[in-house]
């Protein structure tokens, strides 16, 4: 809630790191104008948030499916704007294969 000092930081927390990703993907994606490069952040991307996932187990999983989800938008809308013309079918199968493999290899230990 809002108080005197400003809001409360615990009661936004996902909403405040949902934001900060889409605003990461979405100036990642505006950077990159080769397609290969932004595919591969992608990949990195989806890795990163398979150990977080990984990580947080135990914890509630929505928010961390939200800051996933917003990121992904944040790389989309990203590279639609700046008009680079990657397909999003790609780039869908590399963010949601790029979590199944980083998360399939942090449970068997490899990572």
């Amino acid at each position: 809630m809002v108080n005197k000092k400003g809001f409360s930081y615990l009661n936004f927390w996902v909403e405040a790191y949902a934001i900060l990703g889409f605003v990461i993907g979405f100036i990642f994606a505006i950077t990159m104008r080769n397609v290969y490069v932004l595919y591969a952040i992608t990949f990195l991307c989806g890795f990163i948030l398979a150990r977080i996932l990984f990580l947080m187990k135990t914890e509630p999983t929505f928010p961390f499916y939200l800051m996933m989800f917003t990121t992904f938008i944040g790389f989309v809308l990203g590279g639609w704007i700046s008009k680079n013309t990657f397909s999003l079918k790609i780039m869908t199968l590399v963010f949601l294969g790029s979590i199944y493999i980083g998360y399939k290899l942090h449970s068997k230990g490899y990572l």
